[in-house]
């Protein structure tokens, strides 16, 4: 008996480890928007026409953050601006955009404690 709960337990383990990361994100406290429409390749829509979602968080405002956000996407636009999201005055606005990359750049993120929230941009 004892041998079949340890035999249980560990398939768990291994079928919850085999979970796709994008199963993880799409229920993400901090990400505030619908990631399951996203294709593999980070794109919206349907085949005659498909986007890139942009999205912003913030960030406190020293090099340090700077710097280990710009080491998980050198491609991220950092500003002073107070953005849809409200950045305060202590704060860098960071925007970035999903590409084929999106699924590791956004899990990278989720793990910041300073990175509360990341809310899709909406481009005016």
């Amino acid at each position: 008996m004892k041998i079949n709960s340890i035999i249980n337990f560990i398939i768990i383990i291994l079928f919850l480890n085999c979970n796709n990361k994008n199963d993880i994100l799409v229920n993400h406290p901090k990400i505030n928007f619908d990631i399951s429409l996203l294709d593999e390749n980070g794109l919206l829509g349907n085949e005659e026409g498909k986007v890139a979602l942009s999205y912003e968080f913030c960030i406190p405002k020293n090099d340090l953050n700077k710097n280990e956000i710009l080491g998980i996407d050198s491609e991220f636009q950092i500003s002073n601006s107070r953005g849809r999201i409200g950045c305060s005055k202590n704060e860098y606005l960071c925007i970035g955009t999903t590409n084929d990359n999106y699924k590791k750049i956004l899990s990278s993120l989720v793990k910041k404690d300073f990175i509360k929230r990341i809310d899709q941009t909406f481009w005016e």
